[in-house]
């Protein structure tokens, strides 16, 4: 009798899957516990648990810190240099709002009460960074670049825009939030940027147009340099035109921050020859 492949196979195989199926499940564990077990050589396993020699952590460390070094004034840097530019899109934002106050007011820009005095009476220069009057019966008006404040007709979108990402002195934006949200205001408010107002400061007599042909010539607008805290950038100053157009004034020896005050008390107000030395400065050709 021929049997088939199919039935040989059943006869061999039958068998041993009986056999697994009858043998108990914890006598199939137990020779599961009893097969050998695979393991690394000694070699290996000393090499995957080896720790940090002290001498190795201290390398890591210093090329941590060499990194670093060499990478923070690279960092500072371009900071620096953002924060510069931030600055000089603010300046025109305020060249476009003095040009649309100017088409409001006959062609004139705004009134700065400490440089527009009265006959005898000395501009006060170290002041034209204020946005407001001085406090009389408790209020300030706003002056100054304060008239393009949105309360006063809203010329400038945003307040912030009056205030140098680089400011690092004590007129920062945060300081004088409480009196932007005020409806009147009950202190003298302060921004980074120098006004130079709209009279001459040698004759009294001129005012300041937009349709001056010389305008272009004309800074209105610098950085802060009330006192050395002041003046945001250190090395030189955006500076505003009367045409709306910006520009980058450079100042490597520092010059102008050195030339003016450290600080200002109530009872010593510093001459108007500082800051018109600073501003003869300012008015310099911009290196190129």
């Amino acid at each position: 009798m021929r049997l088939s492949f199919h039935s040989v196979r059943y006869f061999l195989v039958a068998p041993m899957v009986k056999q697994s199926l009858e043998t108990p499940f914890f006598a199939m564990r137990a020779q599961h516990a009893a097969a050998p077990l695979l393991s690394c050589s000694r070699k290996f396993a000393s090499r995957t648990g080896r720790a940090f020699t002290l001498v190795e952590f201290l390398v890591v460390i210093s090329v941590v810190v060499i990194l670093t070094s060499l990478l923070m004034p690279a960092l500072s840097q371009a900071r620096r240099a953002g924060d510069r530019l931030r600055c000089l899109n603010n300046m025109r934002q305020i060249g476009a709002g003095l040009i649309t106050y100017a088409d409001d007011s006959n062609n004139r820009i705004p009134q700065s009460s400490y440089i527009n005095v009265p006959n005898g009476t000395t501009p006060q220069l170290n002041d034209s960074m204020c946005l407001t009057t001085k406090v009389s019966n408790g209020e300030a008006r706003p002056d100054g670049l304060g008239l393009l404040l949105s309360r006063m007709g809203g010329y400038v979108g945003d307040e912030r825009c009056l205030y140098c990402p680089s400011h690092h002195g004590e007129h920062d934006y945060e300081r004088y939030t409480i009196n932007y949200a005020h409806p009147s205001f009950a202190q003298r408010v302060f921004s980074n940027y120098q006004y130079r107002g709209d009279m001459d400061f040698s004759d009294a007599k001129v005012t300041k147009r937009m349709s001056d042909p010389f305008q272009s010539r004309v800074i209105l607008l610098a950085d802060g340099f009330r006192t050395r805290e002041d003046f945001n950038h250190r090395t030189g100053s955006n500076r505003l035109k009367g045409d709306g157009s910006v520009d980058w004034w450079v100042d490597s020896h520092q010059n102008v921050l050195f030339g003016v005050p450290a600080r200002i008390t109530d009872d010593a107000t510093p001459p108007m020859s500082v800051y018109l030395a600073a501003w003869k400065l300012i008015d310099m050709k911009p290196q190129q």
